[in-house]
């Protein structure tokens, strides 16, 4: 059988009516690996490349699907610039935001990076397009406080969302918190809030609303915790709970590590890893890290493992979790999803 690319997810233990964690394709796939997935308690969307880029392409084109818990369901194709991309999808307050680095999307006036799919079409922005000065592009979009938050390179035009973040209500720009300050000045890799308790930034920057911060900072309960002595840049966030993992690499350096904040310091969170050689992404599931890339673990046979978890201070092995082509981890109803290029694996057909 050739090669197909489906979204398959891993169930957790404790929805597992035979207490084993085995994979289960979700409905028939999807034909491409997504770029972008976001989900809710019921929802996953997708979004994966039609056409791709080459010398004489004019546009790039996007397929965005949708599993409802059923079957899967197809918006209409979304059409960028040939060097544009799509960077993060969101759901919020019934509409689908999808965010990115484009000039327009289906020729759409005021377009530009952020569209949203409501009534049945795709819409422009002007409320949120307006009040944004010249920028570059959204890196991503995630919900804090029931407001939408968007970074990515851009400033807004008074400073009051420092640089690089802003907050909407659906209807027009708003403040993110009445003591969030001045924000973040320099660069915003990721970001990541457990909704309404934790809002936490990572990227390149030295300051957060005025004070000393490096290369990572929370908000939390009306005030700013800054780390000041990390040289360890983010490139995920991950907030759950009163908790902050993320990963990353050493300023000027190669090695990539996972982490743990623990008030201003960092822990590294390293035990039962012997070597790592590549990072795709990890995700919170009910408390345990699962972590997808290529790994070796200490005192295994297995030369490299696809995903591992971290449970009780020690990185592991997943049960029926060594899928080969897995990329992205998404987190729903602390179910494990997974997406990516899969050929085979035990017990499922793919």
């Amino acid at each position: 059988m050739g090669k197909r690319t489906l979204l398959i997810y891993i169930a957790v233990l404790s929805f597992s009516v035979s207490k084993a964690q085995i994979w289960k394709s979700i409905g028939s796939g999807i034909s491409s690996a997504p770029a972008v997935v976001t989900t809710t308690n019921k929802l996953i969307v997708t979004a994966h490349t039609l056409s791709n880029t080459t010398a004489d392409a004019d546009s790039r084109s996007y397929a965005i699907r949708v599993w409802n818990g059923n079957y899967w369901l197809s918006l209409p194709p979304i059409t960028i610039s040939p060097k544009g991309y799509i960077s993060s999808l969101k759901i919020y307050k019934n509409a689908l935001y999808i965010a990115g680095d484009f000039d327009t999307l289906n020729g759409l006036d005021s377009s530009k990076n952020i569209v949203r799919w409501a009534n049945g079409k795709y819409n422009a922005i002007p409320e949120l397009w307006r009040d944004l000065n010249d920028y570059e592009n959204i890196r991503g979009l995630n919900i804090y406080g029931n407001k939408l938050l968007a970074h990515g390179v851009f400033y807004h035009p008074d400073g009051v969302f420092g640089d690089g973040l802003i907050a909407f209500n659906g209807e027009e720009v708003v403040t993110i918190d009445p003591d969030f300050g001045s924000g973040v000045f320099g660069n915003i890799y990721t970001l990541n809030s457990d909704f309404d308790d934790l809002l936490v930034v990572g990227g390149r920057f030295t300051k957060v609303d005025g004070a000393v911060a490096k290369q990572l900072a929370y908000f939390s309960d009306g005030q700013w915790t800054r780390l000041t002595n990390n040289v360890i840049i983010p490139s995920k966030v991950i907030a759950h709970k009163e908790d902050i993992y993320f990963y990353g690499n050493e300023l000027g350096g190669k090695n990539l590590g996972f982490y743990k904040v623990n008030g201003v310091k960092i822990d590294t969170l390293n035990n039962g890893l012997s070597r790592i050689d590549k990072i795709y992404d990890f995700v919170n599931i009910d408390g345990d890290l699962y972590a997808s890339g290529i790994f070796q673990l200490t005192d295994t046979d297995e030369e490299e493992y696809r995903l591992i978890r971290w449970r009780n201070n020690k990185w592991e092995a997943v049960t029926n979790g060594n899928l080969f082509g897995i990329t992205k981890l998404t987190n729903q109803n602390n179910q494990l999803l997974a997406s990516g290029y899969f050929n085979s694996y035990p017990n499922v057909d793919l």
